[in-house]
């Protein structure tokens, strides 16, 4: 009674105190959620009472917490360890309790109120203190000091710091699904299977528990996508919560499982915002890892359950084991059997939902008004052109001077060559990319990069494979005079004499020169299909973006042509499309190029990008990987609309300075499945038009 005495009292003095955080308002609100959570409390105790056998009125058992709590108060001591529990014990024994059986629900209450409860504490304050511990450790001028000299071990303390929160929700996560596993190999009590039977059929029984054992294990394999934030694994752990929950109820009627799933579920459900990865990539040498991993879990559970039933037939141990039931083998053998059957139904069938109702993917889509205006501003690079395809997307960095181009395939994003644009945005736009793409849940591999750059891919995490060289053409000491160039002096001629006429067409073309222009392209491809992607293909929307160099015979029939490919970069110039007819004169290409090379030093350009030829040897030698032999055998292999083999000598003629070209890869992701992706990508079918 002292204590409620004392509480208008303090109403009081708080009212009269006058200060915003001290008002009479603010103090009757703490003291009702105080009152709450101490009649919470109360509650708790008594129906742990109630639970042990303990036969003790409701307001006597209230009437010895109240006691117990107010000495714990008074003693000053963390959580009344020690005072509560004496006084506790004091008061039930004083109601002629057995001293054993007081301290069974003493020990029950402080795992369930206070142990409990600190572990989740300790799981939400490791996601809200962990930076704030290593801001306060890393500003400390001693703890500085003393970093610096174990840098190495700091930088690993400091991953494990930042990652704690998730890595203890995982724990719990497995936890919970460990906590199902071995709820489900339990006997249970005898009177309350005969209960079940009475009125419940046995295939509900039966189902019901492997239902409850299949969301156990959907847990388990659950808790690496928690760790990796995926909101994906979060929908799936709340599934796999509610059902092990719900079944387990409906099988047994027993709540001790059901309610400690449910406070993990609470958990998760109030550290949702912190999922913020829709997914994680699923291969196929995860997916066998999962598969793997459920057939250990269904061993281990089998082998448990096995071991118990054995145990109830043991001679020795069977009249101990009286008052219990243990789950008949024919029946071990169900569980088993329907528990995988529903992990896989459930995994394919959330994979699959998710998968439709996810159609996010960084960026936004091609715009030719945005990219030509871009390009003129801020430069771009001999790929960069190839933006006006339609087929990839746009992705801008957040001060809008650089632009990475991307197609999409499954579940991987293809950049286009480095970033265009102004170099010093070149490191923001690909960590924002590759941050994007993660929370997207998408494996990034950039095709065609270049030698100045690989510094920063290297940074980010990557691997490389040599794609080829290019071919670049210094227009300054180009010259077709003198005794080396002799050949290709005598063939300008031969073409001239023939009365072979160059002309450079600029857009926009009219109709009856674009069908002259497409019956040449047509008769180039025949059978075969035209790539795309990192090559033009014969669109008129996107060739009317540029000029197109063409050699006409002496009756004036189309012979040739080859479209230009802006580079956006001062003093270079590219070349695209490269088409004749099948039975035009040897050596047309050349013609064309040296045509091609004099137009274009006469107008200013300094250099001439011929483009890529993909090296012979590449994973060709004995000391390569194994993997990039393979990766090169696929590249090399990749039937484009003209022959790789002797493009390198066909383009060595001119001594062209020879410049890398790279792809960038995961190095935890196979470089020939990486291949084959991106050869997919480039042969997609294109419609000509």
């Amino acid at each position: 009674m002292g204590v409620f005495a004392f509480l208008p009292a303090y109403i009081l003095f708080s009212k009269f105190k006058g200060r915003e955080t001290n008002s009479a308002k603010v103090t009757t609100m703490y003291t009702l959620v105080s009152f709450i959570e101490w009649f919470s409390a109360g509650i708790t105790s008594y129906v742990i009472i109630h639970l042990t056998g303990i036969d003790v009125p409701f307001p006597a058992a209230i009437g010895t917490f109240v006691l117990a709590a107010v000495a714990g108060l008074i003693s000053l001591v963390p959580g009344g360890l020690g005072s509560f529990d004496l006084v506790y014990i004091i008061g039930l024994t004083s109601y002629g309790i057995d001293k054993g059986t007081v301290l069974s629900a003493l020990l029950l209450y402080r795992l369930c109120y206070y142990l409990i409860p600190f572990g989740i504490g300790l799981i939400m304050a490791a996601f809200e203190m962990a930076g704030v511990v290593m801001k306060n450790i890393e500003e400390n001028r001693v703890v500085r000091q003393t970093m610096e000299a174990g840098g190495v071990l700091w930088t690993f303390q400091r991953s494990i710091l930042s990652k704690l929160g998730y890595w203890s929700l995982s724990v719990l996560i497995f936890f919970g699904g460990v906590l199902t596993i071995l709820y489900m190999v339990m006997p249970i009590d005898e009177d309350l299977d005969l209960f079940i039977r009475s009125f419940s059929p046995g295939w509900f029984t039966v189902l019901s528990d492997a239902i409850t054992l299949g969301c156990g294990i959907a847990l388990i394999l659950s808790a690496r996508g928690i760790y990796r934030r995926t909101k994906r694994a979060y929908n799936m752990s709340i599934q796999a919560l509610a059902g092990a929950a719900f079944f387990s109820v409906a099988a047994s009627f027993t709540f001790n499982l059901a309610v400690v799933l449910v406070l993990i579920g609470i958990v998760l459900f109030l550290l949702r915002n912190k999922f913020n990865r829709q997914r994680s990539v699923m291969t196929i040498p995860s997916l066998i890892g999962y598969l793997l991993l459920l057939i250990l879990l269904e061993y281990v559970y089998y082998n448990l359950a096995i071991i118990f039933t054995w145990l109830a037939e043991d001679p020795e141990l069977e009249s101990e084991l009286t008052d219990v039931v243990f789950m008949p083998v024919q029946q071990i053998h169900w569980m088993v059997a329907v528990s995988a059957l529903f992990v896989i139904v459930f995994f394919a069938f959330s994979l699959l939902l998710f998968e439709r109702k996810q159609h996010g993917i960084p960026g936004e889509p091609p715009d030719d008004g945005k990219l030509e205006a871009f390009l003129e501003k801020h430069g771009g690079h001999v790929l960069s052109h190839l933006g006006y395809l339609g087929d990839k997307q746009f992705y801008f960095s957040k001060d809008g001077k650089t632009l990475l181009q991307f197609a999409r395939v499954g579940k991987r994003l293809i950049v286009l060559g480095d970033p265009s644009g102004e170099p010093e945005s070149f490191p923001g736009i690909l960590e924002d990319f590759l941050e994007d793409a993660d929370r997207l849940g998408y494996i990034v591999v950039f095709y065609q990069i270049e030698n100045d750059y690989m510094y920063l891919y290297h940074d980010l995490g990557y691997r490389f494979f040599k794609l080829g060289e290019e071919a670049i053409i210094d227009l300054s000491s180009f010259t077709i005079s003198g005794k080396k160039r002799a050949g290709l002096r005598a063939l300008k001629n031969r073409f001239d004499r023939e009365g072979y006429t160059f002309e450079l067409v600029t857009p926009p073309f009219d109709d009856e020169w674009f069908r002259e222009l497409k019956q040449v392209s047509d008769a180039f491809i025949g059978k075969r299909k035209e790539k795309g992607y990192s090559l033009g293909y014969f669109d008129r929307h996107y060739l009317e973006k540029a000029p197109i160099a063409i050699l006409r015979d002496s009756a004036g029939k189309l012979m040739a042509f080859m479209s230009l490919m802006p580079v956006y970069r001062e003093g270079y110039l590219s070349v695209d499309l490269m088409r004749y007819y099948p039975d035009s004169p040897s050596g047309i290409m050349d013609a064309m190029f040296i045509h091609l090379f004099e137009w274009a030093k006469e107008k200013g350009y300094r250099f001439f990008n011929m483009g890529m030829a993909p090296l012979s040897n590449v994973g060709q030698s004995q000391e390569a990987f194994f993997s990039e032999r393979v990766a090169a055998a696929i590249f090399n292999n990749v039937n484009y609309t003209y022959s790789f083999s002797g493009l390198r000598r066909f383009k060595d003629k001119y001594s062209p300075k020879w410049e890398g070209k790279y792809l960038a890869y995961r190095k935890n992701r196979s470089l020939p499945g990486t291949m084959l992706l991106v050869t997919r990508l480039i042969g997609k079918r294109r419609k000509q038009s």
